[in-house]
């Protein structure tokens, strides 16, 4: 709350429009490896979301926008496994217990299309 609190005066004292941005991770697209732990991590997400919200709006006064992005990369039509190796960067060798490489930060694809999505609605927030 305390955090939040002071970036809401700051937006407020600058006159600025306050943009949360909610940005998945690799595991958010995991149904094709674990479909329990798909489920796990996005029930995390959504509480997790409205936890941000709840504190957003009773500590920020003025303008903001709550850009969700969990869901950004099933705009493309793509697989869990497709949309980790597209858009998910290789950041280490994972534990024995796992397989392969953990891919945990955005790919340049993944920034890209992450950017994009920035750019396209503060632009349409500003229109407003």
């Amino acid at each position: 709350d305390k955090v939040i609190s002071e970036f809401g005066k700051t937006a407020e004292a600058s006159n600025a429009l306050l943009v949360f941005n909610f940005l998945p991770v690799a595991w958010h697209y995991s149904a094709d490896y674990s479909r329990s732990y798909h489920d796990k991590i996005r029930s995390g997400a959504a509480c997790e979301k409205s936890a941000l919200i709840k504190s957003i709006d009773k500590n920020v006064e003025g303008r903001y926008a709550f850009l969700d992005n969990l869901d950004i990369f099933y705009s493309h039509n793509e697989s869990d496994a497709k949309i980790r190796n597209l858009y998910f960067a290789d950041n280490f060798q994972s534990p024995k217990y796992y397989e392969g490489i953990w891919r945990g930060h955005f790919s340049k694809g993944g920034i890209e299309i992450v950017s994009q999505n920035l750019f396209k609605n503060i632009k349409f927030l500003q229109a407003i």
